[in-house]
């Protein structure tokens, strides 16, 4: 082949790779509308129209926009088509994957919708797709990929966080309450899909949700991003026959570079059928489990595959419910018309049945009441993971319905009660949730030979043969422990050589043997062997009770006991204080000794004592507390109980409480102990005396001050000759013999008093109860009374139960006077008590009216001053009937009066007339159209009648008015009049004239 030939076909095959390089990329269009655009999402049988559509985004000086529609062939982006919205160029998206995307203005600002949804701020170049769908099922759904350049692959630590935000959202559109939720979120959890939340580990980075991980992008990935997620679906729960509205939108974070993209599949916004289980769910194995879907309104009927196949019987039916058993893919197909068509698929798995195996293991014990470690050794532990539940049960019903699990507790030391012990396992597998159930047997034999004790002395303690005190004397298989629970549990074996050679330990050795037997449990035996020296024992110290006795206990395993006082059995009892010994040989010539001091503690003192008690209880009975006679007579660090007899309190049987109620005299019996334990019993007496009650006494007291006893006192002292008489204002003080209380100062609210009758010696005598009553009178308020000139007026005291006495000399409750002065009476109560009363009586006389002064002129502002004299208070009136205490009033419209003085008392009205007219007192003639005239309108509109005359300060006559010519201008004689004071005279039509007068002003 010439070298032209070679050059062709490698130009060839340059040409031909780059195509194929260039069409596993993605493709971008632009040359879609938005409603165009956003139909793509929808399948052409999806049911639903978007509405509303609206795509918010950048185009940028070349027209290139930040959203499109892509295509795709290669297998290593997921998705074949659909829309692509970016926070940068949507065709810069096109791989490889050889640059860094950060296109976009700062200019082009973020979205505050997405900030609040992601929980971010300071976004920037956002894209954005807004719609509006109603809703037919009660669930929609799309798939999505998001991509973004902020993956990584070697990302220091502080980047770790970096991530574009992007979200799903979703209201209901014709709720104005509404706020946006964001369905974007990574699978069962509330997290937002991101970088920071989605990635696999890199070197600085941890993993996060890696599962859902699409991957970091080499060179040659068909799109220019340096990682994406999975495809993921986005769910909305919603209400069918509901309008919502969706925004998916898109932003860089924090700046407006490292661009990212959320790719949206064609045709994947759909209507999702709920089949109330999870996708993918894994099922236990002979557990049918009925799927129940949502119903959805409308349609027409049901269809169920398996497998891409129909199942029989769900064919067009109407009940979406389907029974399963095993595994599979099944797809529910929803029939609403031809174009509208809702599918929904799940994969489920069937687990095979969890295997729990029936075991049982041979415990071999040592007496008949042994316990297992059902925890420590169980055989599940190594059959299932850490990841499964195992629990035990006592009956084969609550391992299967789980109920009556066996505690920890008990399980550690589970009871072995009978020769075949059954446990009940449940398995919980962890990943599924699958159960199974067995059967765990502890097969016991707890029979066991206790050998004789054997008992040595001075003898060699290593390597002891224990072969000759073991029945056969053979050590074939023989095993050795230091306790019965390691002789069950098979561990911590002495002689791991299995022969019958031992160490021993001075004192007691217990060894746990047994000969292993491959079918049963073999042959058991505890043997103990006491190592004893040719030494003294340790020394005890006994303590008795003076008068009884104590028994003094040599140590058992010695064949022969000599004690001090020449006694020859083990044990010996002695009643004497002092110091016993006794020596101790064993059947080899060991011998020790053992020395017992024994020590005598004394017992309590007796004591019987009787106590009266001076009651100030008058029913009867009374409540003790014999702690407070007790515990002076018990030894100090000495306890004390009550018994109501001897036999009681020998036998410390019915113990009393110290708190008793007792009417007569009565006898306890008191165990007093030591600390040591000697006691002795002693009795106690308590003889009680009650009070008398008294017949109520009355007292009578003035303004609640105390009253006196003394007259008490002195009555009682005449009864009682010569006692002591206490008075006390509570029980609690007269018991106490505390705060007694002065005679002549006793309280008026006081209302009973107890009274203590002793003899010099201030022993009780008598005790008094003596209910008192004080009757309190108020000394009445002084009285200010007021009489009219040459009339009577009554005065009366207070009313009640009294005499009265008069200063004026009468001693009635009521009496007439007609002169000022001073009246006292003295009201004197049935117990003796005198109050005084006291009136003021004075004189008042009719008011002098001297002047009434009005105020002219002032509109609203006229007022009326009335000036009177006189001795008395009065009240004024402008009509006689309305009267008040101020003597002016104010606000006086203009016209014709009456004025009223009254005297309070009702000693007489005087009166005067007088007028209110509401005229200017100037006016100023100067053309300017103000105050120009003097104007008596008002008067002739009150007074139609009057007459009105103006002079000057000589009396001139100037002019004459009346009501067809109320004003004067100033002029008189045919010229203006001159600046000054003049006067008007009014004269009314009923006769009465009044003056006044005003200024002119020019």
């Amino acid at each position: 082949m010439c070298i032209m030939q070679r050059l062709t076909i490698l130009l060839l095959l340059i040409i031909c790779t780059a195509f194929s390089l260039k069409a596993q990329n993605i493709a971008i269009r632009e040359n879609f509308s938005d409603t165009e655009l956003v139909q793509k999402l929808f399948p052409s049988n999806s049911c639903m129209t978007p509405t509303n559509v609206r795509i918010n985004g950048h185009t940028f000086s070349s027209n290139k926009k930040s959203f499109g529609y892509f295509t795709n062939t290669n297998p290593a982006f997921e998705l074949r088509e659909g829309i692509i919205i970016t926070s940068g160029r949507a065709d810069a998206a096109v791989g490889p994957n050889r640059s860094i995307l950060s296109d976009g203005p700062t200019s082009w600002r973020g979205d505050s919708d997405l900030e609040r949804a992601i929980n971010e701020s300071n976004t920037f170049n956002a894209t954005s797709i807004e719609f509006e769908i109603v809703a037919l099922t009660n669930q929609l759904s799309f798939d999505y990929i998001f991509s973004s350049e902020q993956y990584l692959s070697n990302p220091a630590s502080y980047q770790c966080d970096y991530s574009d935000g992007f979200a799903f959202l979703v209201k209901e559109a014709d709720n104005t309450n509404a706020q946006y939720a964001n369905i974007a979120l990574i699978p069962n959890t509330n997290l937002p899909v991101k970088v920071s939340n989605v990635r696999a580990r890199t070197n600085s980075c941890p993993e996060s949700y890696v599962q859902y991980f699409g991957g970091f992008n080499g060179q040659n990935h068909p799109t220019n991003y340096n990682g994406q997620t999975k495809v993921l679906t986005a769910r909305a729960n919603v209400t069918p026959g509901v309008r919502y509205k969706f925004k998916l939108v898109v932003a860089d974070q924090g700046n407006e570079k490292y661009d990212s993209a959320i790719f949206l599949s064609a045709s994947s916004f759909r209507n999702s059928i709920d089949l109330g289980i999870d996708r993918d769910q894994i099922f236990c194995y002979n557990q049918p489990y009925t799927l129940t879907p949502t119903p959805i309104p409308g349609v027409q009927h049901y269809t169920w595959y398996k497998d891409g196949a129909v199942i029989n019987g769900h064919n067009q039916v109407t009940n979406p419910n389907l029974t399963i058993n095993e595994g599979g893919t099944y797809k529910l197909v929803a029939f609403i018309n031809t174009n509208c068509i809702i599918e929904e698929e799940v994969t489920i798995n069937f687990e095979s049945p969890v295997d729990v195996p029936n075991l049982s293991t041979n415990i071999c014990g040592f007496g008949a009441t042994t316990t297992y470690d059902v925890l420590q050794n169980s055989p599940y532990d190594n059959l299932f993971t850490q990841n499964d539940d195992i629990t035990y049960h006592s009956t084969l019903v609550g391992a299967q319905n789980n109920t009556d699990p066996i505690s920890r507790d008990l399980l550690i030391n589970y009871p072995l009660t009978q020769a075949v012990n059954k446990v009940y396992v449940r398995v919980v597998i962890g990943d599924t949730g699958c159960v199974g159930v067995g059967e765990f047997s502890l097969i016991t034999n707890t029979d066991v030979t206790t050998l004789p004790t054997q008992n040595f002395c001075n003898i060699n303690t290593n390597d002891f043969n224990l072969a000759a005190y073991i029945p056969g004397n053979s050590t074939t298989g023989i095993q050795i422990y230091a306790s019965s629970a390691d002789a069950i549990a098979f561990q911590n074996q002495i002689n791991t050589t299995n022969s019958a050679l031992v160490n021993l330990q001075t004192g007691q050795n217990l060894f746990y043997i047994r000969y292993t037997d491959s079918a049963t449990c073999g042959d058991r035996y505890i043997l103990e062997i006491n190592v004893l020296e040719s030494s003294n024992l340790p020394a005890q110290t006994l303590y008795f009770c003076q008068g009884e006795s104590v028994q003094l206990q040599a140590p058992t395993g010695y064949t022969q006991y000599t004690w001090s006082n020449g006694s020859n059995a083990q044990n010996l009892t002695v009643n004497q204080a002092g110091t016993y010994t006794v020596t101790l040989q064993t059947t080899t010539g060991c011998t020790s000794t053992q020395t017992f001091q024994v020590i005598q503690n004394t017992k309590p003192i007796a004591f019987n004592q009787t106590f009266t008690i001076c009651s100030f209880s008058i029913q009867n009975t009374l409540a003790v507390n014999l702690s407070n006679y007790l515990q002076p007579l018990i030894q100090t660090g000495n306890t004390f109980t009550i018994y109501e007899s001897i036999a009681n309190a020998e036998n410390q049987t019915n113990a009393l409480n110290t708190n008793v109620n007792i009417s007569t005299n009565t006898t306890w019996f008191v165990r007093e102990q030591t600390p040591a334990g000697c006691y002795t019993i002693s009795t106690i007496n308590i003889q009680p005396t009650f009070a008398t009650q008294l017949a109520v006494q009355n007292f009578c007291t003035v303004d609640n001050q105390p009253i006196s006893l003394q007259n008490l006192v002195t009555s009682l002292q005449g009864t009682y000759p010569n006692t002591v008489i206490k008075i006390f204002l509570t029980q609690q003080n007269a018991e106490a013999n505390t705060n007694a209380i002065n005679t002549n100062q006793v309280s008026a609210s006081a209302n009973t008093l107890y009274i203590k009758v002793t003899d010099t010696s201030n022993s009780c005598i008598q005790n008094l109860v003596v209910p008192i009553q004080i009757t309190n009178t108020t000394t009445p308020a002084d009285q200010y009374v007021t009489i009219c000139q040459n009339t009577d007026v009554a005065l009366s005291a207070l009313t009640g139960n009294f005499t009265y006495q008069w200063s004026t000399g009468q001693n009635t409750q009521n009496i007439t006077v007609n002169q000022i002065g001073t009246y006292t009476v003295t009201l004197t109560t049935p117990l003796g008590c005198n109050i005084t009363q006291t009136f003021y009586v004075n004189q008042s006389q009719p008011a002098v009216i001297t002047d009434v002064i009005v105020k002219h002129f002032s509109n609203i502002q006229n007022s009326i001053t009335i000036i009177a004299q006189g001795e008395g208070e009065f009240e004024y009136s402008l009509d006689g009937v309305n009267f008040q205490n101020s003597n002016v009033f104010y606000g006086t419209p203009a016209g014709d009066y009456t004025v009223f003085v009254r005297d309070k008392n009702g000693c007489g009205i005087a009166t005067k007339d007088t007028l209110v007219i509401d005229i200017r007192n100037f006016f100023t003639p100067n053309g300017d159209g103000i105050f120009d005239t003097w104007d008596a309108s008002q008067i002739f509109s009150v007074f139609p009648n009057s007459e009105v005359y103006i002079v000057d300060r000589y009396n001139k006559l100037m002019t004459y008015l009346f009501p067809n010519k109320p004003t004067w201008d100033g002029t008189a004689f045919g010229k203006p009049q001159p600046s000054t004071d003049y006067w008007y005279i009014i004269k009314l039509g009923n006769g009465k004239e009044y003056k006044g007068h005003f200024s002119l002003k020019r």
